[in-house]
């Protein structure tokens, strides 16, 4: 059974907010009971620091409800500082909290769930890259910046939102549409330019970018745009960032690599899960399989099957 447990809550979180931060505390203080040491809420801002807060006070298993890119930033506290993390659905893809809880899970659902206590260790892939850890996905050229003016039309209520936003697509051109900067280098030697790559978590890939089974679990999705033709290359890119429809086979090429060398300007920007970070190039990434452990649903069987916790 889960035990001393705490919930990190993101009070701006989309599906927070509709709820209300007051419902959904209330709903895992119920779940949880007195396995419950705490419950924080806080911005986004503010998930590390409560992250650090609820350790102290003895949690051995932190709850974050986020999205992508926050519950991966608590799953690599998690790996450095000896507690257990998971994913809870509070983003606008909630991609990793679909993969533990179910396509269908909700805030309230998965509240249901550890009630029942039908909940087990999930052993998943994660990719490093300059070890920094994604489940989901790495992306690199116009994509980060692409996702960085979708966060700020976010704040499309006020009109400085919807201006920045545009000023940083107007400046996509500068930065990667025209004047390429991303190289990549696959295992065999080989170096390509492009303006746009995403690498993607195989097992989680499916629920993304591509259906079906992979021949070779162990290795990244990788897809690269061909800087040819930038205005259908920005379509393309856009479609990517607002529709997750991706693959054009006309003007991307895709491969599967285990590992994967990226350089390109200093510091090099990249979207881990859709979070922007800066790295040193080059920036190296490695598939790491069923690395990180995260509390998710067990759909395995009987309670016998359910590995304890």
């Amino acid at each position: 059974m889960l035990d001393r447990v705490a919930v990190v809550i993101n009070r701006k979180a989309g599906s927070v907010r509709k709820l209300g931060a007051d419902t959904v505390a209330a709903a895992y203080c119920d779940a949880l009971g007195a396995r419950l040491i705490g419950i924080y809420t806080g911005s986004g801002k503010e998930m590390a620091d409560n992250v650090k807060q609820a350790v102290e006070a003895g949690a051995k298993v932190v709850l974050p409800i986020g999205g992508d890119g926050t519950c991966t930033a608590i799953a690599e506290m998690a790996r450095g500082m000896g507690f257990i993390s998971s994913a809870l659905p509070g983003g606008t893809k909630n991609i990793l909290a679909r993969r533990l809880w179910g396509e269908d899970a909700d805030l309230l659902a998965i509240a249901a769930v550890l009630k029942s206590g039908t909940v087990r260790l999930h052993h998943m892939d994660v990719g490093e890259a300059n070890g920094r850890l994604f489940f989901v996905g790495a992306s690199f050229g116009m994509i980060p910046h692409l996702a960085r003016a979708r966060e700020k039309l976010r704040s499309r209520a006020e009109p400085s939102g919807v201006w920045a936003a545009l000023r940083h697509v107007l400046r996509l051109g500068r930065r990667g549409i025209f004047a390429p900067r991303i190289v990549y280098t696959t295992p065999d030697g080989q170096q390509e330019r492009c303006a746009a790559l995403m690498v993607s978590v195989k097992s989680i890939d499916e629920m993304l970018f591509r259906s079906g089974d992979k021949a070779d679990p162990a290795s990244f999705d990788c897809a690269a745009a061909s800087p040819r033709g930038w205005w259908q290359l920005t379509w393309l890119a856009v479609r990517a960032i607002f529709t997750d429809t991706w693959r054009n086979h006309t003007r991307v090429h895709d491969f599967n690599v285990p590992s994967l060398d990226v350089d390109g300007r200093n510091p090099l920007v990249v979207a881990l899960d859709g979070e922007g970070i800066a790295l040193a190039p080059p920036v190296r990434l490695v598939m790491l399989q069923d690395a990180i452990p995260l509390v998710g649903r067990d759909t395995t069987g009987p309670e016998s099957e359910r590995a304890a916790l």
